[in-house]
C-alpha cells in the first residue's frame, strides 16, 4: 500500500492510501430500457453484491479513484434458452458511455467492446433433441485481464466529482429478458488512513 498526501486536499492534510479495489454497480436491463445508468443510487436499499459505492454518483472527500480498466458483466440464465439472443441484442444493439462531471464523455464505445473477463464463455448441450437444448453464454474469455484497458490514458475521479456509466439503446429491445448487469471500474481507490 502506498501512502501519500491527497493531491485533491487544498490544505494538504489528508493522508491517503492507495488500494487495488474495483468500483462496481448493478442494474437491470429490461425490454423497455433506453438508458440504464450505473453508480447513481449508492447503498439506498442495496447491498455489497449490487454495489460498493457509498454515495450516489460521487466519492466522499478525501477518496478518489484512478480507473485503468472497465468491464461489463451480464448474468447467465441457465434455464432460458433465448438468453444467448438477449446477450447478442444487448452487446450489438447498445453502446456504453462513461461521463465525468455531468457533461464530459470520457468513453463512448459499442457495448461489445467492453468484455466481462469473468463467467462462462459458452456452452451448448443440444444433443439429439433440439427443442430441449440448453445454451449458455457470456461475452469475453473468463480471464481477469480481459477488460477494456485504458493503458496510459487513465481516468481519475476526484472527490465530490459526479460520474456515471450507462448502457444506451438507440431503440427499445421489446423481447429482452430482464438481465442483471454490472459495470465494474477497475483501478486504484485512494482512501483515508485511519
Amino acid at each position: 500500500m502506498t501512502r501519500m498526501v491527497s493531491p485533491f486536499d487544498p490544505g494538504k492534510k489528508a493522508i491517503i492510501e492507495l488500494i487495488r479495489q474495483p468500483l462496481y454497480d448493478e442494474q437491470a436491463l429490461t425490454s423497455t430500457s433506453i438508458e440504464v445508468t450505473f453508480f447513481q443510487t449508492g447503498f439506498a436499499g442495496r447491498d455489497f453484491r449490487q454495489t460498493n459505492l457509498e454515495t450516489q454518483g460521487l466519492l466522499p472527500v478525501p477518496k478518489f479513484f484512478v480507473i485503468d480498466g472497465i468491464r461489463i458483466v451480464f448474468t447467465e440464465n441457465k434455464t432460458h434458452s433465448t438468453k444467448i439472443g438477449d446477450l447478442e441484442d444487448i452487446m450489438y444493439g447498445s453502446f456504453f458511455k462513461f461521463v465525468l462531471g455531468g457533461l464530459k464523455d470520457y468513453l463512448v464505445v459499442p457495448t461489445f467492446m467492453v468484455p466481462s473477463g469473468v463467467g462462462i464463455v459458452g456452452m451448448s448441450d443440444q444433443g439429439a433433441n433440439t427443442a430441449a437444448a440448453t445454451v449458455l453464454a457470456t461475452h469475453g474469455a473468463p480471464v481477469l485481464s480481459n477488460r477494456y484497458i485504458l493503458r496510459q490514458h487513465v481516468i481519475t475521479i476526484p472527490p465530490q466529482q459526479s460520474f456515471k456509466a450507462s448502457i444506451n439503446f438507440p431503440a427499445v429491445m421489446g423481447s429482452l429478458t430482464s438481465t442483471e448487469t454490472w459495470v465494474v471500474l477497475e483501478g486504484d481507490l485512494a482512501r483515508e488512513v485511519l
